[in-house]
């Protein structure tokens, strides 16, 4: 069985970032915050082997106080009676344009999720 699901909705992120340092007599404090939301579109695939074990594919894109955001994570996932649990890699980007404090962020790693079934 394959199973390819289509989705709408936002990202919403917010960051502060606090900085003190102490050179020679002086001190340096800074501080900024920034949040930013955005509409996204994506999709994710379903692609079952065995009644219980399947492969995940999801991505999604969009835009909006970002110039742009993306993210996309391929898994592996084992159904329970009423609960999934999926593994899988995770790559979750921002690009900016202000030239501000925070400019093009990118967050990569494993990733453990569970998915309840009513």
């Amino acid at each position: 069985m394959t199973r390819l699901d289509l989705l709408a909705g936002a990202r919403y992120f917010k960051l502060d970032v606090d900085f003190d340092a102490d050179v020679g007599a002086s001190k340096i404090n800074y501080s900024d915050s920034e949040d930013v939301l955005d509409g996204i579109i994506g999709a994710q695939t379903i692609i079952a082997f065995s009644e219980r074990w399947y492969l995940s594919f999801y991505a999604d894109v969009g835009t909006g106080d970002s110039k742009l955001t993306w993210q996309a994570w391929p898994g592996v996932g084992y159904r329970f009676e009423k609960v999934d649990v999926v593994a899988g890699y995770r790559h979750l980007a921002w690009e900016t344009d202000d030239g501000d404090t925070f400019e093009d962020m990118n967050f990569s790693g494993p990733m453990l999720g569970v998915k309840f079934r009513f």
